[in-house]
């Protein structure tokens, strides 16, 4: 019943997370108060890429990685990989143009893999145990904090320049999520799956 329940956890965050949504999106309009404006952000934005980590999380057949380590990938992955990739992209695009939007593909997909390669490394030189789906629940986890992070700098963005207008806020926070575990989350996890199987040696 346990593994059942870790099976289908998924669902109950994606049913709990759209009906906090829906009550702070429902509150919002009621209300006219823009203090609500960031919890939908914040909710839109990290709904789907949650709900597809937890997903990630049960199919390894039990919660192998510890909820801090996860934390610790989706924060610090997010933080640094926009940061990292923002800062690069730009240099990019300032110095060659709009031509090199491949460059601009590799900076992301190579940004968002500094968290997880760091402790990779750590969990080698600490002899820790590491498995290739351990790499790939902590690549989605990182993949998720840049996703969603990511998300809620369109989703502020379309906010301005609609001039107030939640209807696309919300239409970017949809299109978002429903793109973000095919992008993001699921080309992070596998990379890192990949880099664990390669350069892990398997537990003993």
């Amino acid at each position: 019943m346990g593994d059942r329940s870790r099976r289908w956890a998924w669902v109950g965050v994606l049913v709990i997370g759209l009906i906090l949504y829906l009550a702070v999106l429902r509150t919002l309009v009621r209300t006219q108060n823009p203090n609500f404006v960031p919890a939908l952000i914040l909710l839109g934005a990290t709904l789907a890429p949650l709900t597809f980590l937890t997903f990630a999380q049960a199919r390894t057949g039990r919660w192998q990685v510890p909820a801090s380590v996860l934390v610790t990938s989706a924060f610090f992955g997010g933080v640094i990989g926009t940061v990292v990739a923002g800062t690069l992209e730009y240099d990019t695009l300032r110095g060659l143009g709009a031509l090199p939007m491949l460059f601009v593909a590799l900076i992301e997909e190579s940004a968002k893999l500094i968290v997880p390669v760091v402790l990779l490394f750590t969990a080698l030189a600490q002899h820790r145990r590491r498995l290739p789906s351990d790499g790939l629940v902590i690549g989605v986890a990182a993949g998720m904090g840049f996703a969603a992070l990511e998300t809620m700098g369109y989703a502020f963005t379309a906010l301005l320049s609609s001039q107030g207008n939640i209807g696309a806020v919300e239409q970017t926070l949809f299109i978002r999520g429903l793109t973000a575990p095919a992008g993001h989350t699921a080309w992070t996890g596998l990379t890192a799956g990949a880099l664990w199987a390669l350069l892990a040696s398997p537990s003993s």
